[in-house]
C-alpha cells in the first residue's frame, strides 16, 4: 500500500520531538498515532506531517526508539510533582487578609479581592507586584513560574543541551 507516499499514514522517519505537556487527567486526550487515552502528550513534527500529538511508547517509536519521549515524560511528572507540592504545601499560611508563603529570602502575598487574586513578591526587602488572577491556584501557579525560571524559559532561550522544553501545560 502506498498510503505513506500519499499522506494518509504519518511518516515513520525523520521526526522532531518538540514538547511534552501535561493535560493533568488521564483520558483528556488519545494518542493520534494509537488512540490510547494519555495524561502525559508529547508533540512531535514533521515537516510532510505537521504537529502530531501522542503517547511517550508511540513517540518513541516514531523518534526510532532513542528514549526522547521517555526522558522528556520523566521530567514532566517532576516538574508536575514540584508544582503539587508547592501549591498544596503547609507552608501557605492563610490569614485573614491573604495567603503567604515564605521560602528562603523569597515571600509571597495573595489577596483576595473578590473577583481575582493579586500575586506580590516581597524580596530582599523589596516589593513586586505580579499580576491578578481569577483563581487562587493560578496565582500560587504564578508563583511557583517565579521561582523556577528554568523551566518556563520562552522557546528561543533554551539552550541545545537544556532538558526542559516547552510548552509545559500546568494549571
Amino acid at each position: 500500500c502506498h498510503s505513506r507516499t500519499h499522506g494518509l499514514k504519518p511518516p515513520t522517519e525523520g521526526w522532531i520531538y518538540d514538547s511534552c505537556e501535561d493535560t493533568e487527567e488521564f483520558g483528556e486526550e488519545q494518542c493520534e498515532y494509537c488512540g490510547t487515552d494519555l495524561r502525559y502528550v508529547h508533540v512531535l513534527y514533521h515537516p510532510d506531517w505537521g504537529f502530531y500529538r501522542v503517547g511517550c511508547h508511540c513517540a518513541d517509536e516514531l523518534l526510532n526508539n532513542d528514549l526522547t519521549a521517555s526522558k522528556k515524560e520523566k521530567e514532566c511528572k517532576e516538574i508536575a510533582k514540584k508544582w503539587d507540592t508547592f501549591i498544596n504545601s503547609p507552608k501557605w499560611k492563610q490569614r485573614k487578609n491573604g495567603h503567604f508563603h515564605k521560602t528562603n529570602d523569597i515571600e509571597f502575598c495573595i489577596w483576595n479581592n473578590k473577583s481575582y487574586f493579586t500575586l506580590k513578591i516581597n524580596k530582599y526587602g523589596d516589593c513586586y507586584f505580579v499580576g491578578k488572577y481569577d483563581s487562587l491556584e493560578r496565582a500560587k501557579s504564578a508563583a511557583f513560574e517565579y521561582l523556577h525560571p528554568e523551566i518556563f524559559k520562552p522557546a528561543n532561550e533554551i539552550q541545545e543541551d537544556e532538558s526542559i522544553q516547552l510548552p509545559l501545560h500546568i494549571p
